[in-house]
């Protein structure tokens, strides 16, 4: 139907199989576990591990699950945004050593710490609204990385 909104699944309250949690309280450590490590420079691009093993581990509770699915994808995202972003910087570093420019490589280094907040701003304001709707035992559906959690909780299982 055009124009319509469809609302999320909401759950009833449930204990999760991790440490017999509340699933909600799961839900938090999955998506702050993982913005916590977004935080750290240099180990940015493991921040999907968090989510990953919560997805493996969880045997109980479909909300965990597709928590910790949408997690995932949003940290893969992340991860290879940020390994591409490392990358790029080390062969600018690289040509800029080689041709003696030091300004282009200040101008870039500027420009890749920039990019680089912005996107650990970004994935904090969707853990932010994906914990609050965990914390309402409420299903989520990240726009365009959706089906990709999706795919992942159907699919990822020990």
């Amino acid at each position: 139907m055009k124009g319509s909104v469809t609302m999320n699944k909401i759950y009833e309250p449930h204990k999760s199989s991790l440490f017999d949690l509340n699933a909600n309280i799961v839900i938090l450590i999955v998506w702050w576990g993982a913005s916590l490590i977004n935080f750290f420079t240099h180990i940015k691009f493991l921040s999907f591990i968090i989510p990953l093993i919560f997805l493996l581990l969880e045997k109980k509770s479909p909300l965990v699950r597709e928590h910790a699915g949408q997690a995932l994808a949003l940290n893969i995202l992340s991860s290879l945004v940020a390994f591409g972003v490392t990358l790029i910087g080390v062969i600018s570093t690289g040509m800029a050593i080689v041709l003696g420019s030091g300004k282009i490589l200040l101008a870039l280094a500027a420009l890749l710490g920039f990019f680089a907040i912005v996107l650990s701003i970004a994935i904090l304001v969707f853990s932010i609204i994906a914990t609050v709707k965990g914390w309402s035992w409420e299903e989520l559906n990240i726009p365009i990385l959706g089906p990709i959690g999706k795919f992942f909780t159907d699919k990822i299982k020990l």
